[in-house]
């Protein structure tokens, strides 16, 4: 049995939420209003995947695909066969495509935050580009803290650092520095390698100034999802929910409002 904790919230159709590499569940709750102020009733499934978060206590991690397994075993226990949307950032992004593909009969839909893009050797990234920094206020921050925020962000304010101290260093804190630094962060096939395009509703967001994952290869990506939206993001890096929340909302209600109900 997985030893993931798991964190719900609301009421209605279940939504899983799968963050990325090296954070856990924490970083996808600034997503939480989004779904408790849409009209159609979401049950928020948050999990901390295998090595992160809450769950560093599991040995045995050889692959990222031990991680995807155990994720698996978590929705067969929290939800069944239920239909349920699924909503990934980053590595987490990943998982849900794999769910996409392995569960298209379940999966509702699928929300992609910053998604990798395989193979992760000749990923296209952008140059390392600040487009808004606040130096007084950046050069006063803890190293170690002034190297991790800005090491992914492009926008470095008080308002974003805020974000990023309250949901993502709580996180990196706590994952398993053996998994971060012995596992590769990708599945041993891609996704849509192993099965039909995946013909539910899709929504894509990648930052252009993403330096972490890129954007370009995710266009290839979004050719195997007919019904994909994709956002290329201004002024944005790694955590595009963090940066430009107002965005990802607005795109998140309309992601939600072309579900199906089941």
């Amino acid at each position: 049995m997985s030893r993931n904790p798991v964190i719900t919230r609301g009421s209605g159709v279940p939504v899983l939420l799968v963050h990325g590499w090296a954070v856990d569940h924490r970083i996808m709750l600034p997503l939480d209003e989004s779904f408790a102020s849409h009209p159609g009733g979401w049950r928020r499934i948050y999990v901390d995947l295998l090595g992160f978060g809450s769950s560093v206590d599991r040995p045995s991690i050889s692959h990222a695909d031990d991680i995807a397994a155990d994720l698996d075993d978590v929705i067969d226990r929290e939800i069944g066969s239920r239909p349920f949307a699924v909503v990934g950032s980053s590595f987490g992004a990943g998982l849900a495509r794999r769910l996409a593909v392995r569960r298209p009969d379940q999966v509702l839909g699928v929300a992609m935050l910053c998604p990798t893009a395989e193979p992760i050797a000749s990923r296209r990234l952008p140059e390392a580009r600040a487009v808004e920094v606040d130096e007084n206020f950046i050069e006063g921050l803890a190293e170690p803290d002034r190297d991790q925020f800005t090491a992914v962000t492009t926008r470095q304010t008080i308002d974003v650092w805020r974000r990023f101290e309250q949901y993502v260093l709580p996180g990196l804190r706590a994952a398993d520095p053996d998994v971060v630094e012995r596992i590769r962060p990708a599945l041993s096939r891609s996704p849509e390698t192993v099965g039909p395009r995946y013909p539910g509703p899709v929504l894509m967001m990648v930052g252009r100034n993403d330096t972490v994952v890129g954007w370009r290869d995710q266009l290839d990506l979004a050719e195997h999802y007919p019904n994909a939206t994709v956002v290329i993001v201004d002024r944005c890096g790694h955590n595009v929910h963090l940066e430009h929340p107002d965005l990802t909302h607005h795109h998140l209600h309309t992601w939600l409002d072309s579900l199906p109900t089941r």
